[in-house]
């Protein structure tokens, strides 16, 4: 009977079709990535921190519920006390070379909050993506989004507040969107030196669908790296208070790391042509769940 729960579990399985939540996926995306390092034979960790709110506000309940699995898996989930120190806490993760006696051979994080939080903590969020990420780390940003109001006073769109602080984007439309553009995003993370944002609005926490795991599904293209003929090779800078070194981490955030992220973007097509058309003189952009609302949009205008 045990083995048989072992197999259709939607946190272990490791490959065919699985059903679950928004949020459920969230957790299931902390075990890939640590799953996937081993692959690659890394032995890492993962940190995981944040505070409250709708619509994630039962990422942590979900978080307890299968400490089990994510114990086994060296993955800790610590409840923040407010958003601003569990972003620390996690940009702490990546300072792992700076101690002695390490265990593991990098660390992961994972923050997460809703949308005021996210305003709240600009200035631990910019820090952090400034300083760079640890060697075999890397950090996902998880904001919740409430663009209806649902369980909000105001209307919420993050994505301004991370391009401020120079975190670049990416924004699931659905369960399986959330675990490939994850494992994306934290590949992004280590190649690039820099936090990854999800944006993860209601529809899509409180949805539920199915997914499509399996170990090589997902193909990571490595693109060119390669600036003023020198290999980019990402680094953390700790010397925030140092002006020379506070220059050289804004530099090279705005000159080279990001451009990692747009040349990783094309490589791997993170963002694509739905709907060919060479000779189409419109074009209409969108993401997420809001590719979703285009569609049946649409649909129900008959085209």
């Amino acid at each position: 009977m045990a083995a048989k729960e072992a197999k259709t579990n939607p946190f272990t399985q490791e490959t065919g079709i699985i059903n679950l939540g928004g949020i459920d996926a969230i957790v299931r995306l902390t075990l890939d990535q640590v799953r996937t390092d081993a692959r690659r034979g890394l032995k890492t960790g993962m940190f995981v921190s944040g505070y409250r709110g709708s619509p994630v506000g039962m990422l942590d309940a979900a978080l307890i519920k299968q400490q089990k699995h994510l114990l086994e898996q060296n993955i800790h989930f610590v409840d923040g006390i407010n958003e601003d120190l569990a972003a620390t806490a996690v940009w702490g993760t990546q300072m792992l070379h700076t101690v002695g006696g390490q265990k593991f051979d990098g660390v992961t994080g994972l923050w997460y909050g809703k949308a005021p939080g996210v305003d709240r903590s600009g200035d631990a969020l910019k820090h952090a993506n400034y300083t760079g990420i640890g060697k075999n780390g890397g950090v996902l940003a998880i904001v919740g989004d409430d663009p209806s109001c649902k369980s909000s006073s105001l209307a919420s769109q993050s994505e301004p507040m991370l391009f401020h602080v120079g975190i670049p984007s990416l924004y699931p439309g659905n369960v399986q969107e959330i675990l490939d553009l994850g494992l994306h995003g934290y590949n992004l993370s280590r190649m690039a030196g820099v936090w990854m944002g999800m944006k993860i609005v209601t529809n899509v926490a409180d949805g539920t669908g199915s997914a499509l795991v399996s170990p090589e599904r997902l193909n990571f293209v490595t693109p060119d790296l390669e600036f003023d003929g020198q290999l980019f090779t990402p680094r953390m800078n700790l010397g925030m208070n140092v002006r020379a070194d506070a220059l050289e981490m804004e530099q090279s955030l705005y000159t080279r790391r990001l451009e990692v992220v747009k040349r990783y973007a094309r490589a791997n097509k993170l963002n694509n042509i739905v709907f060919e058309n060479r000779d189409a003189w419109l074009g209409i952009l969108t993401a997420g769940k809001t590719y979703n609302d285009l569609k049946q949009a649409f649909l129900e205008m008959g085209l």
